[in-house]
C-alpha cells in the first residue's frame, strides 16, 4: 500500500515496522469470528496509538480517532479482512481531514478493495472542507429534467436560467452545481447525465 505524507512524514513508511505482526495477524483472520476480529483491530490501534498521535492534528483527539475507525469497521465488516497498515493510513487520512468515515453525514469513505482499506472523499466532505475557507458563501446542486425550461449561457456574465413547474418532469439528463463567493462571484459547472456517467466510470472503482 502506497505511503500516505503528512507534512514530511510519510506514513507508509512509518508504518513499516508493524509488517512482521500485520502478516500474523493476517494469516490468523480466516479462522476469526467478526468479534474477534473487532477485538484484534482494537489492540493494535491501541499498541500503535502514539505513531498515530504524532502524525494527527492538533485538534483531533486518538481515543476519538480510533472510535471513529472501529465504528467504520462494525458499518462494514469486510474492512476487518484489510491490511491493518491499509486500515491505519486510510484512518490518519480521515482524520487529518477531520471528516468521519462511513457515516450517514457522507463525508468521506473507508472501503475495501480486495485487502486494501482506500480512503473515498464524499461530495458532502468536499463540501465540508470549502465552507471551512473564508472564501465561499454557498454551494448547491440541482438535476435537470427532459421537461424543464433550462438555458445555460457561458460567457462574461455566465449564468442559468432554470424552470419548471408541478406536471411530469420526465426522465433526468443532466446535473449543475453553483458555488457562490463571499465576493460576488459565482462558478457554475453544468454536466450531462451521460457526461457524469463517464467520469464516474474514469474515476471509481466502484462504478
Amino acid at each position: 500500500t502506497g505511503g500516505v505524507t503528512s507534512g514530511t512524514v510519510d506514513i507508509g513508511k512509518m508504518f513499516a515496522p508493524m509488517g512482521d505482526e500485520i502478516e500474523r495477524l493476517g494469516s490468523m483472520t480466516t479462522a476469526l469470528t467478526t468479534k474477534q476480529k473487532s477485538a484484534d483491530i482494537k489492540k493494535l490501534l491501541e499498541a500503535y496509538q502514539q505513531p498515530i498521535l504524532d502524525v494527527l492534528p492538533d485538534h483531533i483527539k486518538p481515543a476519538r480517532a480510533m472510535r471513529v475507525l472501529q465504528t467504520a469497521c462494525t458499518r462494514i465488516p469486510k474492512l476487518l479482512d484489510c491490511t491493518k497498515a491499509s486500515l491505519i493510513t486510510s484512518m490518519v487520512t480521515a482524520a487529518e481531514f477531520d471528516l468521519e468515515p462511513n457515516t450517514p453525514l457522507g463525508q468521506c469513505y473507508i472501503i475495501p478493495y480486495k485487502k486494501d482499506a482506500t480512503f473515498q472523499m464524499g461530495y458532502q466532505g468536499m463540501m465540508e472542507l470549502a465552507y471551512r475557507t473564508t472564501a465561499i458563501d454557498t454551494i448547491s446542486a440541482s438535476e435537470v429534467k427532459e421537461n424543464d425550461s433550462f438555458e445555460f449561457v457561458e460567457g462574461t456574465e455566465t449564468r442559468i436560467h432554470h424552470t419548471y413547474g408541478f406536471g411530469e418532469r420526465g426522465a433526468v439528463i443532466g446535473y449543475y452545481a453553483i458555488v457562490k463567493m463571499k465576493d460576488g462571484t459565482n462558478h457554475i459547472h453544468v454536466m450531462s447525465k451521460e457526461d457524469c456517467h463517464k467520469h464516474g466510470k474514469q474515476y471509481s472503482k466502484a462504478y
